[in-house]
């Protein structure tokens, strides 16, 4: 489950989305996209088109925050 204090929303994750999100440590959506691989049955081009959208929709929600490589997360 993903809270947005700021805009009162709540979202319910699949297992997939919980662990991208978990990912989203400062890691790129390469490198999530790379263990999304070795954990779930997904091809690498579905996996890295996945984790882009995905990535997009909860930066959009507030949920992320983009950090520039090399920045502290």
């Amino acid at each position: 489950m993903v809270i947005v204090l700021d805009r009162q929303i709540v979202h319910t994750l699949n297992a997939v989305g919980m662990r991208v999100f978990d990912l989203a440590d400062g890691r790129s959506t390469d490198e999530i996209a790379q263990a999304l691989i070795g954990e779930f049955d997904v091809s690498q081009e579905q996996a890295h088109a996945d984790v882009d959208i995905f990535v997009q929709e909860l930066l959009g929600l507030g949920a992320l925050e983009e950090v520039e490589q090399g920045d502290p997360a």
